[in-house]
C-alpha cells in the first residue's frame, strides 16, 4: 500500500486527501458524520438520507468540480489511513 497526506476534522472524518501521486478526493459530511459530498477525478457525487438516516440518493453532479481543500477546522495527518 502507498502512502498519502490525509486531512481529517476533529471527529476524525477524513476531509481530503491526495494519494500515491496527484490522486485526489474531498469528502464533506452532516452533522451526523454521514457522507454527503465525495468529489475526486473531476467527478462530484452527492449523498442524502432519509430522516431514519438510511441512503436516500446518491447522484453525480452534472458538473465537473476542481478541488481546494479546507484545512481550517481540520488536522492534517500524513500516511494516515
Amino acid at each position: 500500500m502507498g502512502g498519502g497526506n490525509f486531512t481529517h476534522d476533529f471527529s476524525g472524518r477524513r476531509t481530503y486527501a491526495v494519494t500515491d501521486g496527484s490522486s485526489t478526493q474531498q469528502y464533506e459530511c452532516d452533522a451526523m458524520g454521514r457522507l454527503t459530498t465525495a468529489m475526486g477525478d473531476g467527478m462530484q457525487y452527492r449523498y442524502t438520507y432519509y430522516e431514519n438516516g438510511r441512503l436516500r440518493e446518491n447522484r453525480q453532479a452534472a458538473e465537473h468540480c476542481s478541488l481546494t481543500p479546507t484545512t481550517s477546522l481540520a488536522t492534517s495527518r500524513q500516511g494516515a489511513t
